[in-house]
Parts: C-alpha cells; sequence; structure tokens
C-alpha cells in the first residue's frame, strides 16, 4: 500500500513490521506527444514518478465548450512509477471550434497528485 507519503510492501508471509516513510513522496510528470491525422491526431503520454504499482487516470481539459475535464483512460504504473506511450495513446477527434492546445492531465490515483502536457491533436 502506498498513499505518497507513507507506504509499506507485504509479501504476506513476512511479519507486518507497520508504515514506512517514503524515501521521497511522488512527484509526477508526463511527456505528451502528437501525431496529426485527418480525424483529429494520435495522442501518446509516457510519465515518471507516480506511485509504483498505481493506477493513473487520464483526462483532457481546456476543450471550448466543454466545462469539465473529462476522463479518456488509465494505467497503471509499473513498479518504479513510471508508464509508457506503447501503453497509453488515444485517438482524439476534432473538436468544433477548438484553436488553442487542450490539458491533458495524468492523475495518481493514491495521492492525487498530477502532471500535464498539451496536445494540439483536437485543433483541426
Amino acid at each position: 500500500m502506498d498513499d505518497g507519503v507513507w507506504h509499506k510492501w507485504w509479501d504476506g508471509v513476512s511479519p507486518w513490521k507497520g508504515w514506512e516513510l517514503l524515501d521521497k513522496p511522488v512527484s509526477p510528470s508526463i511527456v505528451v506527444s502528437t501525431t496529426k491525422n485527418q480525424t483529429g491526431g494520435a495522442i501518446r503520454v509516457s510519465g515518471k514518478g507516480f506511485t509504483p504499482g498505481g493506477r493513473v487516470k487520464f483526462y483532457v481539459e481546456n476543450l471550448v465548450n466543454q466545462k469539465n475535464p473529462f476522463h479518456l483512460t488509465e494505467d497503471l504504473a509499473d513498479a518504479q512509477g513510471q508508464f509508457s506511450e506503447k501503453t497509453n495513446f488515444f485517438q482524439a477527434n476534432c473538436w468544433r471550434n477548438q484553436v488553442n492546445p487542450a490539458v491533458i492531465r495524468a492523475v495518481d490515483v493514491v495521492t492525487g497528485a498530477s502532471a500535464t502536457g498539451t496536445s494540439n491533436a483536437y485543433t483541426c
């Protein structure tokens, strides 16, 4: 279990010794890349600094006439708290009247910490 401040990995065999302070709280960052295509663009996201083995949810923000962010997809970070663009990609379709880049947000579900990047996939 890991909440970004305290953690303890327990194998279920050894006796439980209690919580330990994390050496370094999570500090996520992401890289967003976009390949434009005829219907918008393919967005790929890689990241690091997330909770090891924790769930990461992806959202898009800053779209014209879209008041709230909306959920795109989710993934699990690996044992080092990273994920690859090979497993995190999705097609974004043109968004009517969108002229500015959209914000792509990756949220560490365990801690609530997030990282952002931008994509022009929604502009056409």
